[in-house]
């Protein structure tokens, strides 16, 4: 099996908007939509950052809930 990860040259490997503050995450979004309208990350509504937040902290709960060790916040 492998992993594949593609970013922009100007970013990072792995960068993840949910290691971002709320603000940030926006202001990434944002740059995106100005910079590349056309792009499928360009697409996503004005709460996204909100909701995405919300499902990682029910998937969080449900994994620590079965007997999982977070390692990573």
């Amino acid at each position: 099996m492998y992993l594949y990860h593609y970013y922009e040259s100007t970013g990072l490997p792995f960068a993840n908007l949910s290691d971002l503050s709320v603000n940030e995450a926006n202001a990434v979004l944002n740059k995106i939509k100005k910079d590349k309208p056309n792009s499928q990350h360009a697409q996503r509504h004005e709460k996204y950052v909100e909701y995405r937040r919300n499902c990682e902290s029910i998937l969080r709960s449900r994994f620590i809930e079965k007997g999982g060790v977070i390692k990573k916040k």
